[in-house]
This record gives C-alpha cells, sequence and structure tokens, in this order.
C-alpha cells in the first residue's frame, strides 16, 4: 500500500515479523512510546542480538525498517483524525514533536500540515 508514493505497508512474512509487531503494537499501546531493540527482546524472550540477526538473515530486515513501516502506517490511519500535530506526533509513538516533523519531512518531504492536505486529497481522489 502506497500512500503519496511512500510504501507504508508493514511485512508479515514470517512469524517473526509477525511477533514482533504485535509486540510493537502492544508495547505502544501500553506505554505510549515504540519499545527500544532490548525492551522488546524481553518481550518476547530472544535475545536481542539473536533476534537481530533472526530479521535480518529470515526477512532481509531490520528492527528500525521495521519500525519506520510501522510508524508510516499509523500515521495513515490517524492523518484525516481531528488531532492536532502534537497529540497526532504522540499518537504514534514520537516523544517530541519535533521528531514527528523530520519523519513526515524524511519521508514525504513536506510539512506536517501540507502532507495531511495532500494525503486527504489522495484519499478522496481514490474513492471517486
Amino acid at each position: 500500500m502506497k500512500l503519496l508514493g511512500v510504501d507504508i505497508s508493514v511485512p508479515l512474512n514470517t512469524e517473526l515479523e509477525a511477533l514482533v509487531v504485535c509486540e510493537v503494537y502492544a508495547h505502544l499501546n501500553e506505554y505510549g512510546v515504540f519499545p527500544n531493540l532490548k525492551e522488546l527482546s524481553s518481550r518476547v524472550c530472544i535475545p536481542a542480538r539473536t533476534l537481530q540477526r533472526k530479521l535480518f538473515t529470515e526477512n532481509n530486515m531490520t528492527y528500525e525498517i521495521l519500525t519506520i513501516q510501522i510508524r508510516k502506517q499509523l500515521i495513515f490511519t490517524v492523518i484525516n483524525e481531528p488531532y492536532n500535530f502534537k497529540m497526532m506526533s504522540a499518537q504514534v509513538g514520537f516523544r517530541c514533536f519535533s521528531s514527528f516533523q523530520k519523519f513526515i519531512f524524511l519521508h514525504w518531504g513536506m510539512t506536517p500540515s501540507n502532507f495531511r492536505r495532500a494525503a486527504c486529497t489522495e484519499l478522496i481522489n481514490s474513492k471517486s
């Protein structure tokens, strides 16, 4: 799935990826932030280095790339909600608003307000 030309799909090709994604969402719901690798490894009962190695060897994936894809998908789910951007940034697991701004600019090349307008326009056009 793409939003404004950027892939926002979260890979779930293996059991390990599905487990990691599930635990990331659980941690995010529980604490409001993404788990670091050490926290995640304790949640899934796999040593951090083993988890990194398995993600890479089985899926050619890193934890960082996986969390980026999850963030993109979360942003897609809340972009049309009536939240202000500070609330939205907290809802998708950013500790500070400036990190949210930088993330949007890095991946979509625009400010959050321009991104919201463009995403809404794209969603409206895709439904027509």
